[in-house]
């Protein structure tokens, strides 16, 4: 229950920070630490969960097999997590 509310949560916090960059609210570095923070802790918890396969197996299929997860709507979040994990990065990096 905790796994799939994070996933569902964690592309949501990723963009409310990359908003409240872009607002000034939240300070550029702070916006990246914060997104990639989340970016991190979730692959992590992917990594955790495909525990004892070889790590760059693992790596490849986080990112480039689709049918290595449970549904697609676990793989296009994972997705989007990093993708706006990125924006944000380079967002921080061109302020």
């Amino acid at each position: 229950m905790v796994v799939s509310l994070f996933r569902a949560v964690s592309a949501f916090l990723i963009a409310l920070a990359l908003i409240g960059m872009q607002a000034g609210v939240l300070a550029p570095g702070d916006a990246a630490f914060a997104s990639i923070a989340i970016a991190v802790v979730y692959a992590a918890s992917l990594l955790y969960a495909r525990e004892g396969a070889p790590l760059w197996p693992t790596l490849k299929a986080l990112f480039l097999e689709p049918r290595s997860y449970a549904s697609q709507a676990h793989y296009y979040s994972f997705v989007a997590t990093t993708a706006l994990a990125g924006l944000v990065v380079l967002g921080a990096v061109a302020a």
